[in-house]
């Protein structure tokens, strides 16, 4: 692929991923983990304390401090909580793509974009405020990293 045509490529899988994020992001009821990492981001943004009533959780403390970084900017913590997942998964998106193509070729890496963005399973974490989804993203970076050096 031409540098126009990739960045075309891009360009259409943002706005399929956006298409599909608009229509579910922040539709779904919260699962219980979702409600501690909304409940300790909250916490974090409103006291500074990475506790919910007086307990504290051993949890990864990735996700509930960039939700409460994003709270303090923009305002709306529902706003966050609907799209801070989803936003790691379109960072995903790209970097597949980009993995792919540095690896082998551009229309490997095309392929593998499409396909992870078509995969249920990828499109159902995406929806929900839980680890899968930046995890994959940071394993994916690992990954890459691992075999550029």
């Amino acid at each position: 692929m031409n540098k126009k045509t990739e960045a075309a490529f891009l360009i259409a899988v943002v706005i399929v991923f956006l298409a599909i994020s608009i229509n579910y992001a922040g539709k779904n009821g919260m699962w219980p983990d979702e409600t501690l990492y909304a409940m300790l981001s909250e916490n974090l943004y409103s006291k500074g304390s990475f506790n919910i009533f007086g307990e504290s959780y051993f949890i990864p403390p990735l996700l509930p401090f960039v939700s409460a970084a994003l709270i303090a900017l923009i305002g709306d913590a529902n706003l966050v909580f609907a799209w801070v997942v989803p936003f790691f998964a379109l960072l995903n998106l790209v970097f597949v793509y980009l993995a792919g193509k540095r690896l082998f070729n551009s229309t490997v890496g095309a392929a593998a974009t499409l396909l992870l963005l078509f995969s249920t399973l990828y499109l159902f974490y995406t929806f929900r405020l839980l680890l899968e989804i930046p995890t994959l993203l940071f394993t994916s970076m690992t990954i890459m990293i691992f075999y550029m050096v």
